[in-house]
């Protein structure tokens, strides 16, 4: 998505004094919901392909630690900027 051009923004989505567009209020809980979604998925990935294999428990495991740390790496990249 493209920002819409500088002169069609209202003023009060700009910073006080600055001219600087706001800063979403929410964003630390977007970021949250992000890592919390990403573990969960990653998880419920591990589970579902140990039950395939015989081994749910210990790949469900496996799927929350990876789910951790691509949700850190995600969260970073998208949300760089908090």
């Amino acid at each position: 998505m493209t920002d819409p051009p500088q002169s069609t923004r209202r003023a009060s989505d700009r910073a006080e004094g600055s001219g600087q567009p706001r800063k979403p209020t929410m964003r630390g809980a977007v970021a949250g919901s992000v890592l919390l979604a990403t573990l969960v998925l990653c998880a419920g990935i591990g589970f579902g392909v140990g039950a395939a294999v015989g081994a749910p428990v210990p790949l469900g495991i496996v799927g929350v630690f990876v789910g951790a740390i691509a949700g850190i790496v995600v969260v970073a990249r998208r949300f760089s900027d908090i």
